[in-house]
Formats: C-alpha cells, structure tokens, sequence
C-alpha cells in the first residue's frame, strides 16, 4: 500500500492527514523536573498527505479542519547514565493520557523511551504536549537525533 497506510483484516486503512514535530538540538532536563519538550522543527505538508495546519507554539495546537482520530506517537532518547527512571508522557489539553516509564537500567546507557496514544482532536484549541522526567541525581539531556529523538508524530486514523 503507498500514500500512508496499511491493510487491516483484509480492509485498506489510509492516513488521510499527518503531522511531525521534533527537535533539531539537545533539551537539558533537570533532576525530578516534569518538563515540557521544546519542538523546534516540524513537517505539516507532504505530497501523500494532506496538511494538517498545526503550529508549534504553545504545545501543539491543531486546526478545525483537523478534527478526528489521532494515533500519537512520542519517542525520546536520553544521555547515558546509570542511575533513576525516566518517564515520557503525551498530555491533551493539560491530561495526561499516554504515559511511559523505564526503570533504572543500571548500565551507562542511552535510554529510548517511546509512547502512543489514540486520542480525538476536535477543535482548534486542542493541544499536544510531551512531557518528560528523569531522576538521575543532576541534570540530564534529551538527546537530538534529528528523525529519532525527541519527536513527536501524529497520524489520523479512520475511525
């Protein structure tokens, strides 16, 4: 299947509007700080989808002509270290409604964490953020790997 979207149960499912977020540098996060990530770049228009008329600031807020089902997906990679969790959410109109949470991986590590959400965006003050925290004892980057990390990237879905 081309112009994004998959077979489901023999049905084709299409995307019929997409949108991209991410962040072109690091992002500092302080220790037990619930922070809000910064996008600085993002990708509304594409030739096999429609645009979605979204804007960065604040969150991510979405046009009217953008109402329906969103699979939201985050992923966030943080700096190595050893010590505490990290814990990524995907909060609507100030509620949390997807959230992730990665141990202590006891290894100076990368750590990837990723979340996904299906939430309805109806209006045009809707608005998406991703929040991340870390208690690693000091601060601690969210690492930019432009494509990768951190981005956030939405999709409609056809229900």
């Amino acid at each position: 299947m081309h112009n994004g979207g998959f077979v489901f149960n023999g049905d084709a499912v299409t995307f019929s509007a997409f949108y991209y977020a991410y962040r072109t540098t690091s992002q500092s996060i302080a220790n037990t700080t619930r922070t809000a990530i910064t996008f600085n770049a993002d990708i509304d228009t594409r030739s096999e989808w429609d645009a979605v008329g979204a804007s960065l600031s604040p969150g991510i807020s979405f046009a009217s002509d953008s109402s329906g089902h969103w699979l939201i997906v985050a992923n966030v990679a943080f700096a190595a270290n050893s010590t505490g969790y990290r814990k990524v959410a995907i909060e609507l109109n100030g509620t949390e409604v997807a959230v992730a949470t990665v141990p202590s991986i006891g290894s100076a590590e990368e750590t990837w964490v990723h979340v996904s959400t299906i939430v309805p965006l109806y209006d045009e003050t809707d608005i998406i953020k991703v929040f991340v925290y870390q208690n690693s004892g000091g601060a601690l980057n969210v690492i930019s790997d432009v494509g990768n990390s951190p981005t956030c990237r939405m999709t409609r879905v056809g229900f």
